[in-house]
């Protein structure tokens, strides 16, 4: 059987596969197949709800019951359908916790009870770059629902990077949060709902904001070289987080301690400002050679295209020059912070990625699960499973 779809349950306990022929549960902790239904045909989506008996299903198209427009809530101890829900176009991501169901199509989020299954709310929505509506809701009661903002087409390109914050309970938005100038790639939302983290189409740069007043408290550098990331996610208390990506590379990155760029002190207590910056530094020759060659082609060209991108190499060199004449401690500060943490897998692969206590659960769309010892460094491998 052809895996279609993996996700991970709220606190990463469970883990939800569904087939071309089939939808299965497992445990991650001992790992084990515990629910298995195979005379319903397969499934594009499996959504559980913490370790409920209660899940949500999406078929895979393949007959008219089955339709991609169909969400069914089904008791897997009864192994019965409770409800089901009939959409006008095809399912793309279901999000659960105990007070909401949201579903989201290509062009409408819509937000339900989950005690009654009544619809509360639909809101318009825009397909990204992906071409897939980008969003969350957190795992808590608050029901914290983040989601890119839609509009027209020039909206769109103006407002690629922004996230919209809405209250699934009063059922209205409370903030919106500009977050990159690039398109979003993903974004997600801790337990809590209280931090929100994205990554653009580029995935090179990952940023934490506080949901509360938009303002951000982290910026993480992935890599140089950019990647699609195909998973963030925080662990239980919002202390690490995890960076999936398709060049099968898992990143950890620190959250605890108060962010430097935030401070609303001094840049380093510990700086004495008067002796802490170079008092004269000069440049070489060959960097002088360079900065008038830019400046002449700034100033010579006709060509509007040429001089701004002769004014932008300008600014780019006369930056990374300028930052080798500064202190260390400021350097710091003006760097994105690295990832203390990581797992290379064996192949460039897509993975969703849970994090309970030191261990890491890596789930890849090959079918492969993995557990994982998290340590400063290369993480341990410590055993390797199939989902099948």
């Amino acid at each position: 059987m052809a895996l279609r779809s993996i996700a991970f349950n709220q606190d990463y306990t469970c883990l939800a596969a569904g087939f071309d022929a089939a939808y299965k549960v497992y445990n991650c902790d001992p790992f084990g197949e515990c629910f298995q239904k195979t005379d319903d045909g397969g499934a594009n989506l499996v959504e559980m709800l913490f370790s409920t008996s209660l899940i949500a299903v999406v078929g895979v198209g393949d007959k008219p019951a089955n339709t991609m427009r169909k969400l069914k809530i089904i008791n897997t101890k009864r192994k019965a359908v409770i409800c089901e829900l009939t959409f006008p176009t095809a399912i793309l991501y279901v999000k659960m916790n105990r007070k909401r169901l949201v579903v989201v199509l290509v062009d409408q989020i819509f937000v339900y009870d989950v005690s009654c299954m009544k619809l509360l709310h639909s809101i318009e929505a825009s397909a990204g770059s992906s071409g897939r509506v980008i969003c969350d809701l957190c795992a808590d009661d608050e029901s914290v629902l983040v989601f890119q903002q839609s509009g027209t087409s020039d909206e769109l390109a103006a407002n690629a990077g922004t996230v919209v914050v809405f209250d699934a309970l009063q059922i209205q938005p409370t903030n919106v949060i500009e977050c990159h100038k690039s398109p979003l790639q993903r974004i997600a939302v801790s337990k809590d709902g209280r931090l929100l983290v994205t990554a653009s189409v580029k995935g090179t740069i990952v940023r934490v904001f506080r949901v509360a007043d938009g303002r951000k408290v982290h910026e993480f550098r992935r890599g140089s070289y950019t990647a699609q990331i195909s998973c963030l996610s925080f662990n239980a208390d919002a202390t690490v987080l995890c960076c999936s990506s398709n060049t099968g590379t898992v990143h950890f990155f620190r959250l605890d301690g108060v962010d430097r760029r935030e401070s609303t002190g001094s840049i380093d207590a510990d700086v004495d400002a008067p002796d802490a910056l170079p008092r004269e530094s000069s440049i070489t020759e060959e960097e002088s050679s360079e900065i008038n060659r830019l400046i002449n082609s700034q100033l010579g060209g006709h060509n509007g295209f040429a001089k701004k991108k002769s004014a932008e190499s300008l600014k780019n060199f006369i930056w990374s020059k300028s930052r080798t004449y500064l202190p260390s401690q400021i350097n710091s500060i003006l760097e994105p912070k690295r990832d203390y943490a990581f797992i290379k897998l064996s192949s460039e692969v897509e993975s969703e990625v849970g994090l309970v206590d030191n261990n890491c659960y890596v789930a890849t769309r090959t079918g492969d699960f993995f557990v994982y010892s998290v340590q400063p460094g290369q993480c341990v491998l410590l055993k390797q499973y199939k989902i099948e």
